[in-house]
């Protein structure tokens, strides 16, 4: 596609953490867009090597503004996106990682579709909209054409929020949030799992979430992922069969996520959204068959067979509920 020297007024919000490796392929993909951001916000966690020298060297001659910041001490993954989307000035942010490579359309594919969401939604509502993406190695060779189906995954159209409850869909590197969304879902509070998964449950109960089913970036699988893409029977799932522990703790963090989301709640949302929300919470107070019963007459599960056994599994034991906190019982 040809290059465009139009700007859209979009924030790319990109945190960084030793990502020398990687930054520059990615700074110059963000620089070769067809349509260009407004600015790039970088919030650097703490980085030991030479990731910040390196962006201030881009920002002399980047084709947009570039503002860096840095956390000492670093804040973890979770808050210093939370963080970089608080400095963002733009209506739009598009959420970015350090060591993936825009496609040169990524941009101006989104903002189309957030576009078309917002013409027949209203600017006033949350919209997130998210994309397929391709799976490639650290020498940028290609492992999946489609990350959705890497995972077995797709993007759901109906009864988004049970499904949100317990799984997300949404890959957060792909990620473009309007105003409305952002007003809504920050500050990110305690006990939040991600902050992509944050968005989409805010997005889900306020508003819509769209999907571009073309892939608009090369995400890179390399040993120092903080979340990276896994097949979806690959050693490391199979290996979560053994490890009741982390099922425990996973469980547990949804229901923590849940009793949040719930507590976010005013009294403009949908009857039916409360309802779900409510009944998987005292199922998860509950357990066992009773639990099972209440989320499959709300269709709460997650995609993958195997997935829900481990899920299920996890319910009927019980053992999860000693990783709740007094968070659960207020």
């Amino acid at each position: 596609m040809k290059r465009k020297e139009s700007k859209c007024e979009l924030s790319v919000a990109l945190c960084t953490h030793n990502g020398s490796n990687y930054i520059e392929q990615q700074l110059c993909s963000l620089a070769e867009q067809s349509m260009l951001p407004a600015e790039l916000v970088v919030c650097d966690d703490n980085s030991q090597d030479d990731t910040v020298e390196k962006i201030r060297r881009f920002s002399a001659m980047a084709p947009f503004k570039v503002r860096i910041y840095s956390n000492i001490p670093g804040l973890g993954v979770v808050k210093n996106f939370a963080r970089a989307v608080s400095l963002c000035s733009c209506e739009y942010i598009a959420l970015c990682d350090q060591d993936d490579i825009w496609l040169p359309n990524k941009i101006e594919t989104t903002m189309k579709k957030m576009f078309e969401v917002e013409a027949s939604e209203g600017k006033d509502t949350p919209i997130l909209v998210h994309s397929d993406l391709k799976v490639v190695a650290q020498n940028c060779q290609q492992i999946a054409a489609s990350f959705m189906e890497y995972q077995s995954i797709k993007h759901l159209n109906e009864q988004v929020i049970n499904s949100l409850l317990v799984q997300n869909f949404v890959t957060g590197c792909t990620v473009i949030l309007n105003r409305a969304l952002i007003n809504r879902a920050m500050p990110l509070p305690q006990h939040v799992i991600m902050h992509d998964w944050w968005f989409a449950l805010i997005a889900a109960v306020w508003g819509r979430i769209a999907f571009v089913r073309e892939s608009t970036l090369l995400y890179r699988q390399h040993n120092l992922n903080v979340v990276g893409a896994k097949g979806f029977f690959s050693i490391n799932n199979i290996m979560k069969v053994f490890n009741l522990r982390k099922l425990d703790q996973g469980v547990a963090n949804l229901f923590l996520q849940a009793v949040v989301l719930s507590k976010h709640l005013d009294n403009q949302e949908p009857d039916a959204t409360k309802k779900v929300i409510d009944e998987y919470l005292q199922a998860g107070r509950i357990g066992g068959l009773y639990a099972i019963k209440v989320f499959l007459i709300n269709k709460i599960y997650k995609q993958g067979f195997i997935r829900n056994i481990l899920y299920y599994f996890t319910i009927l034991r019980g053992s999860y509920k000693k990783y709740f906190n007094n968070e659960w019982l207020v």
